[in-house]
Formats: structure tokens, C-alpha cells, sequence
């Protein structure tokens, strides 16, 4: 599962909950550059140029971005989620609803 949140310029900003893909479909995620540090439970990657983060039907493109990654606990039972923050050129694909938010 993932969450999106971005911004637009310094006045607008947006949060949205995608519609919920299966649990067990993975999260696939691509950039041309990219840092990774720890902080706390989330493993935090900061991205950069042609970035996209894929679940089943549903992906979010940008140039900037930075995500918290909680990896859950399998053996509990607890599912892991991706918190993301796009910014530049952001544009969120709902696939199979055929509906598309772009920040232009």
C-alpha cells in the first residue's frame, strides 16, 4: 500500500490515498538517482529524475521524491507501506478508473 502526498509550488498542496491495490501486489519503484538513509522504522530514499512508483494498476511519475519505507512485520502479520512525497512535474495514474491528477 502507499500514500501520496505532493506539492505544488509554495502555496498548493495535496494529499490523496490511491485506491487500494492488493495487499501482496508489489511496489515497484525506479529513479535515475537516488540516497538512502535509516530513520527510526522507516528506511527513507530520497529520488531523483524520471521517478515512478508502481502498485498493480495504479502510478504515481515526478522528478523529485521522497519515500518512507516501513517494511511491517510478516510474521505478525503487519503489512509494510511506502509514504510518499512527489514534487516537479507530478502526475498520478488510477488505472483501471482511467482517471489521471496532474500538478501542471
Amino acid at each position: 500500500m502507499f500514500s501520496i502526498a505532493f506539492g505544488w509550488g509554495t502555496l498548493a498542496q495535496a494529499a490523496i490515498e490511491p485506491p487500494a491495490a492488493p495487499l501482496d501486489a508489489p511496489i515497484q519503484v525506479t529513479a535515475d538517482h537516488s540516497s538512502h538513509w535509516r530513520e527510526g522504522e522507516y528506511d527513507v530514499w530520497l529520488l531523483s529524475g524520471n521517478c515512478r512508483i508502481q502498485q498493480d494498476s495504479v502510478s504515481a511519475s515526478c522528478r523529485e521524491a521522497v519515500l518512507w519505507v516501513d517494511h511491517g512485520d510478516p510474521v505478525a502479520g503487519v503489512p509494510g507501506k511506502v509514504i510518499a512525497y512527489l514534487e516537479t512535474d507530478v502526475v498520478v495514474d488510477y488505472g483501471k478508473r482511467n482517471a489521471q491528477l496532474h500538478d501542471r
